[in-house]
């Protein structure tokens, strides 16, 4: 016979004591999920934020930094998509998405410059 993993509750339990069971399964559930969140959190883990600086774009196309900016000017529709929160300017991850989405199978050629701003 397999063995199982479940509490069977229908072993003449009362209905309170089921819900009262129920109730610290869950309440124990909800805090070892926080607990693990915030542990998650404070490794950099955890939910992925919603829109990307421009460091983090570039890594998420798998780019340069210096590459994105260059990549900004060519494709001005991703120029657009960005937002200012405060003085952060930040790319919606949907935005980045779309690009790479919309330019799936295409290459791209992403000029680079020399330091003092010229084509290189």
């Amino acid at each position: 016979m397999a063995e199982s993993n479940t509490l069977s509750l229908e072993v003449g339990l009362s209905d309170a004591a089921r819900r009262e069971i129920c109730n610290l399964v869950a309440s124990e559930t909800t805090s070892a999920m926080t607990r693990i969140l915030a542990e998650l959190s404070s490794k950099g883990l955890g939910v992925a934020p919603a829109a990307l600086k421009a460091r983090e774009a570039a890594r998420y196309l798998g780019i340069s930094r210096s590459g994105f900016y260059n990549l900004l000017e060519i494709d001005r529709t991703l120029a657009a998509a960005s937002i200012y929160v405060g003085k952060a300017r930040v790319w919606p991850r949907e935005a980045l998405d779309n690009f790479l989405r919309n330019n799936k199978g295409k290459e791209i050629d992403i000029p680079s410059k020399s330091r003092n701003g010229e084509a290189a």
